[in-house]
């Protein structure tokens, strides 16, 4: 590209982010806007019987208060969480993504053990890889939501 287009195209663009991000800052969701519609999510895993070739289940150990008071967010069940591992599983022939939450149990305070592993209608025949994958945990609950990301490393 010349000079000329290249000027022009800065000239062009940045005045247009400028305006985007603008836009996106004064007018935030409507979660932002309600700080009683926020919760705290926090993840830790564990690969559990999830192994490099086969397709067990993770563990992923997710905290769930309420970001105000700080207290647990209780009763929750499979449909309220939700996993995007964004990411396929690297070595894959195809797009393997570890995005089914196959089960919940509460423990105390908040705490949920998810087992989460491949989604047999959208991945049949995926395999975990040796490495770090990547996940991004959802949660919602009536007006409350909250999401957090966590590292799950398979040996």
């Amino acid at each position: 590209m010349n000079k000329h287009v290249v000027g022009f195209l800065r000239a062009l663009l940045l005045p247009l982010l400028l305006i985007f991000l603008s836009v996106t800052t004064v007018f935030p969701d409507d979660a932002s806007k309600d700080k009683k519609s926020a919760i705290s999510v926090q993840v830790s895993t564990s690969q559990g019987k999830a192994a490099e070739g086969n397709a067990e289940a993770a563990n992923f150990l997710v905290v769930v208060t309420d970001k105000t008071t700080g207290d647990a967010i209780k009763d929750l069940t499979v449909s309220n969480f939700f996993v995007s591992s964004h990411f396929f599983v690297e070595g894959q022939s195809q797009d393997c993504r570890f995005d089914k939450v196959l089960s919940v149990t509460y423990g105390k305070r908040g705490a949920y053990r998810l087992k989460v592993g491949f989604n047999p209608e959208k991945s049949s025949g995926c395999v975990w890889s040796k490495g770090e994958h990547l996940a991004h945990i959802y949660v919602k609950k009536e007006n409350l939501q909250g999401h957090a990301t966590a590292t799950l490393k398979i040996d």
